[in-house]
């Protein structure tokens, strides 16, 4: 049995901090290597035959349990979001849990995930726990579907070769193996260049870390998922410095400076990434005015109590049956969730109140506004073309005038779909919006 450890950590410092990007494989050599190197494409190399595909060392291993840990603390607060079921579903694999990243993968599928991606890692991680099942028929029908859901899957390609080597397909086998590794996704690892990648995020962090002036020795470890579209998800801190005004403003950097630049052509689903803030660094020493400290305390304070109360709000709200008081909350706790990055939950809570407003005549208005805030939260995850939908509905309730609005909220709303459309090369109906808007 080979013994591959693939797993890949490079550090650089930035600024004041230190970025640690951990690439943790999904699989490791397969059970069939193929030599191209010789004229027949099916022989095999002895060496690099293993009966466990899925093989890590204990660091790796520890790590994959800390996912799971992490992700069923994200289940719990947005059991609707796919993509935490998912996560948990990649880490059950790698610790050899077959039934429980089996019934993580159906989870997402049963959420009918909006995204191809997505769709198509839960299909590729139920084949593979089919796989380490045995069950290799019905985990080449999953593998399959990932494999036509998503081209660029290296991942999908490889354990879709696996299913068919496993039942005596080899030529077809050989085939994906080829594919998997035309996606820089080979049998002894990935070899996508994440160097360029690296160098913007490290940017993007930089540009948007103001740390408070201290002279106390502190570093806070913020840890985050970068998904293939380069958005981020699970963002939390790992390593507190002790100071929540240290790590709100860790967390706020990161959230700033999302999304990122999509990962590279043949990378896994996610990579898990670990962000070292230090605060000190030289000429960075306490000055005699706290005002920095003092500010971002009273906004982390503000932030708490204003979820807590809306969360109160709505749990009272329910308990009474009221429905009008339901819906205004969800819309309270919806915009707090948005500024806190917590998307996933913003969109449910803004679903749920939609669901109630649209069959309300008098509150179409409102209704017309909270489609444009959905359309916001939309565009913050970088899913452009379900934010233009919804931009479009809004706006067909809320903005009937053809001159500069009255409301402040339709100002905001054709704003952000104006630079929804310049990401998305719309480039004349965006500046028809902001000829509109000059005053």
């Amino acid at each position: 049995m080979v013994k591959a450890d693939r797993s890949l950590s490079v550090s650089r410092v930035l600024l004041l901090g230190t970025l640690t990007i951990f690439l943790i494989p999904q699989c490791a050599p397969s059970v069939l290597a193929v030599d191209t190197a010789k004229a027949a494409p099916h022989v095999l190399h002895d060496s690099e035959m293993t009966v466990n595909p899925w093989y890590h060392d204990e660091k790796v291993l520890k790590a994959f349990r800390e996912n799971v840990a992490d992700a069923k603390n994200y289940i719990h607060r947005e059991p609707n979001d796919p993509t935490n079921y998912l996560t948990r579903a990649r880490a059950y694999l790698q610790l050899m849990l077959p039934k429980e990243a089996l019934s993580d993968a159906n989870a997402a599928l049963a959420l009918k995930p909006k995204d191809k991606r997505d769709l198509s890692d839960a299909h590729c991680y139920k084949g593979e726990a089919l796989l380490q099942l045995k069950q290799y028929k019905s985990a080449l029908n999953d593998l399959s579907n990932a494999c036509a859901l998503d081209a660029e899957s290296g991942e999908a390609f490889y354990f879709c070769g696996m299913a068919k080597e496993m039942i005596g397909q080899l030529p077809e086998a050989i085939k994906d193996y080829e594919m998997a590794r035309s996606l820089s996704f080979s049998p002894k690892g990935s070899q996508v260049d994440f160097s360029a990648f690296m160098n913007q995020l490290e940017r993007k962090i930089k540009s948007n870390w103001h740390p408070p002036k201290s002279d106390m020795t502190k570093k806070a470890i913020v840890a985050f998922y970068v998904i293939r579209n380069g958005n981020i998800s699970h963002i939390r801190i790992v390593k507190t410095s002790g100071a929540a005004v240290m790590d709100a403003g860790a967390i706020s950097a990161v959230q700033q400076s999302s999304p990122f630049e999509p990962l590279p052509k043949g990378s896994l689903r996610e990579v898990d990434i670990r962000f070292t803030f230090d605060y000190n660094a030289p000429g960075v020493g306490r000055s005699a005015s706290a005002g920095p400290v003092t500010f971002l305390e009273k906004v982390m304070e503000k932030w708490d109590n204003a979820e807590n109360a809306a969360l109160k709000k709505l749990t009272d709200a329910k308990k009474g049956n009221d429905e009008t008081a339901v819906y205004d909350a969800e819309l309270k706790l919806a915009k707090i969730y948005t500024d806190r990055g917590r998307y996933p939950a913003a969109i449910d809570l803004y679903q749920s109140a939609l669901h109630v407003l649209e069959k309300k005549p008098d509150k179409q208005l409102l209704y017309g506004k909270t489609l444009g805030h959905l359309a916001m939260v939309y565009s913050l995850q970088g899913k452009n073309a379900e934010a233009e939908t919804e931009f479009k509905k809004s706006l067909g309730i809320v903005d009937k005038d053809s001159g500069y609005p009255s409301d402040p909220e339709v100002v905001e709303i054709l704003k952000e779909y104006a630079k929804v459309l310049y990401k998305t090369k719309k480039v004349d109906e965006a500046n028809k919006i902001y000829a509109r808007l000059k005053k």
